[in-house]
């Protein structure tokens, strides 16, 4: 089924508000397809809406706002690109579903801090090896 297929079934047995709403969510989420932007969460969602009829994020996760999270989720579902990201696959997937800016930034301080670990352990000096090659002189850093 289509969004705008949704959209029409949704709207059939509910309040003007409601349906005032849902085309406010159909009209922020088919610009998001325009743009080709793939990112239909119910954050992102309420913030390019909010002054236009789009309700708060919250407002959407509760359980009233069970028709909006349908609608956005059939935008989800039918988009292209997220059907060409489905064939790469990572150990670290989980880690992009991180929504919160601050703990996204705080995962990727993390990821940075562990792969710098990685490369050389704790307590060991850069060791540094002087040459003198063709009259050029070159430090060597490993």
């Amino acid at each position: 089924m289509t969004p705008e297929q949704l959209l029409n079934q949704l709207k059939t047995n509910s309040s003007r508000k409601i349906q005032t709403t849902l085309d406010a969510i159909y009209k922020v989420c088919s610009e998001q397809r325009e743009r080709s932007i793939d990112d239909y969460s119910i954050a992102t969602i309420s913030r390019l809406g909010a002054g236009r009829g789009v309700p708060a994020a919250q407002s959407i996760r509760n359980k009233s706002g069970e028709k909006y999270r349908a609608l956005i989720k059939s935008f989800e579902d039918s988009s292209p690109v997220k059907d060409l990201a489905k064939g790469k696959s990572s150990s670290q997937d989980w880690i992009d579903e991180i929504a919160n800016p601050k703990r996204s930034l705080m995962r990727n301080v993390t990821l940075h801090r562990i792969n710098e670990g990685l490369k050389r352990p704790q307590g060991v000096a850069p060791q540094f090896e002087v040459k003198l090659q063709l009259g050029i002189f070159m430090i060597n850093c490993s």
